[in-house]
């Protein structure tokens, strides 16, 4: 019914908008082709990965082709992004036992048809990948999906399907209507449909929002009611505070993140986060938090499976921003395991890039950073028009 609806009610906006439109069109594209090689030293002594179950490759090739396209007006906004992926993948099994395929896969990353019914006053449907909050290690705040893609920033975060009603009051209000009608890009193993309304505040010194919110079970459960938020001050130039998280009613999934960042004389750039989930596992066996009644509920939505986390980001760039390095260290507060990510892209010209991303762990096989990969490297380059 819900599909019905939000389809009626962008069709009435476009025939609304449509008699007033003498607008001229304006079409604009990017092409973005990607190859990248990866190799991974997986963990040999793994619990929850004996004899690579997952079937996490050791080796990879990708050629991934993602253009973007749009046509817009005053009025109207259609876009499109497919995608194209050609990859060699190497994944051993046993010793004696190694396989190697030669797969490619086609399909639409993200869509949007928008319209413009007055100044203040949108109507959109389509595929997105919806992110908000000040935070970077995840998104707490956010109710439809978490993760934010930083930790392999080559990889896209696949996109949902959402219908959105925008209201922009004035220049510091704002107003969203948001529903979640397919998990698009996802695979959640019970998606169901969810609603939120994000209220926005953006003043000159602090920001906050707030984004109630509602996702339906599938089952004989309550549906689960959230509040979620986040906000954020300037403390002076270079130090600004924020807060992030959610407020979770007759459960115990509320999640909480608090963090600093600090801009250093030359643009440098430091952040320190302190993120809480209430119902992540404390066991000291990882296998253990993989049992039923033991797996934290938003894990599909977080990737996370422990309850507390220590998070630092420093970046630094040279050249006009032509050259860049970023290092993240998320620390596991609760069996005191590590990953270490680097990722280092060097502009070689107009068009094309190359790029670096190297991440190693450290913890035995009983911890959520060290039970699966030791390290891992990604190299290649990009080509944009």
């Amino acid at each position: 019914m819900y599909k019905k609806l939000m389809r009626i009610t962008l069709c009435l906006a476009l025939m609304y908008s449509l008699p007033t439109q003498a607008d001229e069109w304006s079409f604009e594209y990017r092409l973005f082709t990607q190859f990248l090689f990866g190799i991974r030293n997986l963990e040999d002594d793994s619990i929850i990965n004996a004899d690579n179950l997952l079937e996490l490759p050791e080796q990879n090739l990708e050629l991934d082709f993602r253009p973007d396209f749009s046509l817009s007006n005053n009025r109207f906004l259609f876009s499109i992004k497919p995608r194209a992926e050609l990859f060699r993948t190497k994944v051993e099994l046993t010793e004696d036992n190694t396989e190697t395929s030669s797969d490619s896969d086609f399909f639409l990353q993200e869509w949007l048809a928008r319209a413009q019914i007055t100044d203040n006053f949108s109507v959109s449907y389509g595929r997105e990948n919806l992110q908000w909050g000040p935070a970077l290690l995840l998104s707490s705040s956010n109710p439809f999906l978490e993760v934010n893609g930083r930790n392999s920033p080559q990889s896209e975060v696949g996109g949902m399907d959402y219908a959105r009603l925008v209201w922009v009051a004035s220049d510091a209000w704002a107003t969203s209507f948001i529903v979640n009608t397919d998990d698009g890009r996802q695979d959640f193993v019970d998606h169901t449909t969810s609603y939120a309304i994000k209220l926005d505040y953006t003043g000159q010194e602090h920001y906050f929002s707030i984004i109630p919110s509602l996702r339906e079970e599938s089952d004989d459960s309550d549906d689960v009611v959230a509040l979620g938020f986040f906000g954020g001050a300037n403390i002076n130039n270079a130090l600004l505070a924020y807060v992030e998280g959610s407020l979770v009613k007759d459960g115990d999934s509320t999640q909480g993140l608090a963090g600093l960042s600090y801009t250093l004389n030359g643009g440098s750039n430091l952040i320190l986060e302190y993120y809480y989930q209430q119902d992540g596992c404390t066991n000291d066996l990882i296998h253990t938090c993989l049992a039923p009644g033991a797996i934290p509920g938003n894990l599909e939505r977080t990737r996370l499976l422990r309850k507390e986390y220590l998070f630092l980001n420093a970046s630094k760039d040279w050249d006009q921003r032509r050259t860049t390095l970023s290092l993240r260290l998320i620390h596991n507060l609760n069996d005191d395991s590590n990953r270490l990510i680097a990722h280092f892209t060097r502009a070689m010209g107009d068009h094309w890039s190359g790029f670096v991303v190297g991440a190693v762990t450290s913890g035995d096989e009983n911890t959520e950073f060290g039970s699966l990969v030791k390290s891992s490297l990604e190299a290649g380059f990009e080509l944009t028009f």
